[in-house]
Formats: structure tokens, C-alpha cells, sequence
């Protein structure tokens, strides 16, 4: 008897141990995929604000472009322009910033593409401006119709970064 009641001792302390080490293992489990989620949640808070933010910049860029149409087209039309703020420079370094952190390599560069349309943009604006106050153009006119026309080449040139940036994101995070 007492064999039999060492042997049932034995199986049930294993029995224990085993479901003891079970336990462990799916706390561990279950700690890792919680570390997942967070991670993956982190990651499309960081994709949504970097998002926001480009297409704040990018409806800047699209009115900017717009209004320098319709002041050529009809100047008297003001009440149909859109007043569009540019975002501030610390919108850009924090998106910037969360994704050098949380973002992909291939977000890091559709980003980086992104933000030289916009830079290229700009640049063009800046060039629309510069020949028309120094061709000794009226300050309260618009910019020449082609430097207009190469300013909307570069606004469309960031429309298409932009999509190219939230279609690598949101590839990333659906996979």
C-alpha cells in the first residue's frame, strides 16, 4: 500500500509542477502578446498623427495652389479662397521624430519623399513670388501663369507622395 500511495503522491506533485509550469508559460504568453499590442497600438497612434499632419500640410499646399489660380482667374473673387495655415515646423519634427522611433524604414523613406514634395513645392512658390516682385510685378498680384502652372505640377507631385505614404502605412499595418 504504501507503494501505491508514494506512487500517488509522486504523480500528483508532477501533476502540480506540470500545471504549475503550464501557468507560468501562458503568463508569459499572455504578457508577450499585451507587449504586442501595445506596441502595435503605439505604432498606429504614431502612423495616425503623421497622417494628420500631411494632410494638413498637403490641404495647405492644394490652397496655396488654388487661391494663386483663382486670383489669376478672376481677382475680384476673394470670397471664394480658402485661407489655409501652413503647419507649424514643430508638427513636422514630431512626425518626423515618432516615426524615426515607431516607423518602418520604408514609412522613414515615403515620409522623407513626402517632405521634399513639400520642400519642392514651396521651392516653386518661393521662385513664383521672387520673379514676380522682382520682374517689377504689383505685390497684390498673382505670380505669372506659368510659374502658377509649375507650382501645380509640384502640388500634384505631393498629393501623389502623400497617398504613396499612407498606402506604405497602412500596408504595414494591416500585415
Amino acid at each position: 500500500m504504501d507503494g501505491v500511495a508514494l506512487a500517488a503522491v509522486v504523480s500528483s506533485g508532477l501533476v502540480g509542477l506540470g500545471g504549475l509550469g503550464l501557468s507560468f508559460r501562458t503568463q508569459q504568453q499572455a504578457a508577450k502578446l499585451a507587449r504586442e499590442q501595445r506596441t502595435q497600438l503605439r505604432l498606429e497612434k504614431a502612423y495616425l498623427e503623421v497622417l494628420q499632419f500631411a494632410q494638413l500640410e498637403g490641404s495647405w499646399v492644394y490652397h496655396s495652389h488654388r487661391n494663386l489660380k483663382l486670383a489669376i482667374e478672376d481677382e475680384y473673387e476673394a470670397f471664394t479662397r480658402a485661407h489655409v495655415d501652413r503647419p507649424s515646423i514643430d508638427r513636422r519634427a514630431s512626425a518626423a521624430a515618432l516615426l524615426g522611433v515607431l516607423g518602418s524604414t520604408a514609412c522613414q523613406d515615403a515620409f522623407r519623399a513626402w517632405s521634399k514634395s513639400v520642400g519642392e513645392y514651396e521651392r516653386q512658390r518661393d521662385i513664383a513670388f521672387w520673379n514676380r516682385d522682382n520682374d517689377g510685378g504689383d505685390p497684390f498680384q498673382a505670380p505669372a501663369v506659368a510659374d502658377v502652372e509649375l507650382m501645380g505640377d509640384r502640388a500634384k507631385d505631393e498629393a501623389t507622395a502623400r497617398r504613396a505614404l499612407a498606402a506604405v502605412m497602412a500596408q504595414e499595418l494591416a500585415s
